[in-house]
């Protein structure tokens, strides 16, 4: 489900306030600033740290061809590299920003797709005319997933859902300017590669340079920050976008007036009045043709407030245009803000607390509670489990309750299930009914928190948690089987070793996996004997995980020749060498010796475990999105990476197992005891580094009490 925020507006010409094209910023402070066209350089900008903010900045004339192509994207302003990037395409005659925050090159569902999920989105600015001036700015927040803009002077806020907190916005930082005849290869901005079929407005195979106008005024810039809409009116009361706000205790909006660039947090003192319109609309997309009234509002202390009455089931569209030094309405010089919205509760049920997502183990009971506001009485209140059809949830089950409690209009429902098992994950939502109609409130998931997948290796393939069984490429090795740390373990160094193929699950479709489904979390986990360089050469060796079709993998590799341990995943690597975070001499898998290797991650980090113990935290790391096979010795193919060594007892959780859960994988297993947390702050006094503080401590310590480095000294002890 696409999330979307949409409120248009106009604002003052840029000229007027401070920056060339984007208000409120210093030009001095772009990261590249060309006025002349430019085809990508690896490194033009400076690195963006953190990467959750950046702003496109671009005046420009297109041609006739530009607007004209129906087929291929042209480019504007673009920086990125063939994984990460972002800027300005034309489509069609459509202006589009486009972003990629990873591997895989999914394409955009459409010219706006504004679900970051899969690594890619796309955002509609508006259309273009041949031989008309655009001037157009966009800042991106990944922090809140807010996309705010402006395209010859309209003024809109946009939203991604599912967006990381950050990622690298710039990638080889490669900038690419309207083009000087040709692009760089190495670069694609947020464009997908390869050919994707239906986007192919969308795909950097079919890239254009921009031919535009001979002699228009040119500029395009990249800055490592966002526009800040306080210089506009800004923060309505109620907030945009709102919703099931209640009409008997809201009786006024207010709003706070746009700030003066040279005093920033003081309001502009050239505006002398505020004129505000009210516009009809529905679902969130005002229809700037029908005004249902205009007013004009005194200039005073913000912020500033007004009566206004509206209805249950209404949904108020609102604009604030600051009157600058007692210019009429429409003015230039004034200064407008954007299209604000909000809605009011429901003539019908109004769901004000959504059912919440449920990850619980089996011996835990799940919760569900929905919130309802209802200005009638509710007649018909109803839990389901979504199905074909969706199934009412009965409370006869003794494992199902369900109670209602009323508070005049409030209601709160709670469905509780105990005693679970696989049957019940799936989808639960609530419904309710009054005498002007029902309502269905969100759907909330059930996940149990469990083992997915685990290989014992005692002789057999078999998964023994939830029979995603292996399937060998190729007929058993004598030998194959040797003793491992847990009963028998699997002998993949004889595979290289009589350049047979590795093993791997392979398989049909109901052998694909896909562990994060429903959770978003992940954990790998296996027992590694390394057995030194690999005579296949090459760089890395694939012990246990996905196949990485797509750049989508999640998997345990190693380097071939040093046994350097290597976690793989869609946004990145999460490696010594690179990430420079492993301590002391952790950092290679020890040949001959049996080790625990266990990595998790969720959708934005992740962490590295070896014998039980954190060596390695990455925040920039997430698990795998999609449905492929798992693969043990090897990747994907009978010969691409295979593993040099042994391996038992590997696992695969749909959850992420705690510091404490991994100490206690090795603890079953060896009986050795593990520090989770050398940094723990309850250790600040483990003089002796033992991971506790006890008399050994007291002794470190109380031998230095004696000396003394005092000036001057009187001579006592």
């Amino acid at each position: 489900m696409k999330s979307l925020i949409f409120l248009c507006s106009v604002l003052a010409a840029a000229g007027v306030w401070a920056g060339d094209i984007v208000p409120g910023f210093d030009d001095a402070d772009a990261l590249c600033d060309y006025t002349a066209a430019r085809d990508g350089q690896t490194s033009d900008p400076v690195n963006i740290d953190p990467g959750s903010q950046i702003t496109f900045a671009a005046r420009f004339t297109p041609a006739a061809i530009d607007v004209s192509d129906p087929a291929n994207p042209v480019v504007v302003l673009e920086v990125g590299g063939t994984t990460f990037g972002s800027g300005f395409y034309i489509c069609n005659g459509t202006l589009v920003y486009a972003l990629k925050t990873g591997a895989g090159g999914t394409p955009q569902t459409g010219l706006e797709d504004l679900d970051l999920g899969d690594s890619a989105a796309s955002v509609i600015l508006g259309e273009l005319q041949a031989e008309e001036q655009v001037e157009v700015f966009l800042s991106l927040d990944l922090s809140t997933g807010k996309v705010a803009y402006s395209i010859n002077g309209d003024y809109a806020v946009k939203k991604f859902i599912n967006h990381p907190g950050q990622t690298n916005l710039t990638g080889n930082n490669s900038v690419a300017f309207l083009g000087a005849g040709g692009l760089n290869s190495g670069h694609m901005g947020g464009l997908t590669g390869g050919d994707n079929g239906q986007m192919d407005l969308l795909n950097a195979d079919h890239i254009f340079s921009m031919q535009g106008v001979e002699g228009a005024d040119i500029r395009g810039q990249i800055f490592n920050d966002v526009f800040d809409d306080s210089y506009i009116p800004h923060d309505p009361n109620p907030a945009s976008g709102a919703v099931n706000v209640d009409p008997s205790s809201t009786t006024s909006l207010s709003f706070y007036t746009a700030e003066d660039l040279a005093n920033p947090g003081a309001q502009n003192p050239d505006v002398t009045a505020h004129f505000v319109t009210f516009y009809e609309g529905a679902d969130g997309e005002p229809n700037m043709d029908q005004i249902i009234s205009e007013d004009t509002i005194a200039a005073g202390a913000d912020p500033i407030s007004f009566p206004y009455s509206f209805q249950r089931g209404d949904e108020v569209f609102w604009q604030i245009e600051e009157q600058i030094n007692g210019a009429a309405k429409g003015s230039e010089e004034n200064i407008k803000g954007p299209v604000w919205s909000f809605k009011a509760l429901k003539t019908i049920p109004s769901f004000l607390d959504q059912p919440e997502d449920q990850l619980v183990f089996e011996d835990e009971d799940a919760e569900f509670v929905c919130g309802i506001n209802s200005g009638e009485p509710i007649s018909t209140l109803n839990w389901y489990k979504v199905g074909e059809p969706d199934v009412v949830v009965d409370d006869s089950d003794p494992d199902i309750t369900i109670t209602t409690v009323q508070d005049g209009e409030d209601y709160t429902s709670t469905l509780t299930i105990t005693n679970l098992e696989m049957a019940d994950e799936g989808q639960y939502y609530c419904q309710a009914e009054n005498i002007n109609g029902t309502n269905t409130s969100d759907s909330a998931s059930l996940k149990l928190k469990r083992l997915v997948a685990h290989y014992q290796f005692d002789g057999d393939y078999t998964d023994s948690a939830s029979g995603y069984d292996i399937t060998p490429y190729d007929t058993e090795l004598t030998g194959q089987w040797t003793e491992g740390v847990i009963g028998q373990a699997l002998n993949l160094k004889d595979f290289a070793d009589e350049n047979a193929t590795p093993t791997s699950s392979g398989g049909n479709t109901a052998d694909l996996l896909y562990p994060g489904e429903g959770t978003g979390m992940m954990t790998l986990s296996a027992w590694i004997q390394w057995s030194g360089p690999n005579p296949a050469g090459g760089f890395w060796s694939h012990w246990f995980g996905n196949d990485g079709a797509g750049g989508f993998n999640f998997a345990i590799q190693a380097n071939r020749g040093g046994g350097r341990l290597h976690i793989n995943s869609p946004n990145g690597v999460m490696d010594p060498l690179f990430d420079n975070f492993l301590p002391g001499s952790i950092e290679n898998l020890i040949q001959d010796e049996w080790v625990l290797v266990t990595a998790t991650a969720n959708t934005v980090s992740g962490k590295l475990y070896m014998n039980g113990q954190l060596v390695l935290e990455d925040s920039g790391f997430s698990i795998a999105t999609n449905e492929t096979n798992i693969y043990v010795g090897c990747e994907g193919s009978s010969t691409n990476k295979p593993a040099y060594g042994y391996i038992d007892d590997a696992r695969v959780y749909n959850y992420i197992l705690s510091d404490d859960e991994v100490a206690q994988l090795y603890y079953d297993v060896t009986g050795e005891s593990v520090c989770s947390d050398f940094n723990a702050e309850n250790l600040q006094y483990d003089f002796d580094g033992d991971c506790q503080v006890s008399l050994s401590d007291l002794q470190t310590a109380a031998g230095g009490w004696l000396n003394s480095k005092l000036y001057p000294s009187d001579g006592s002890l």
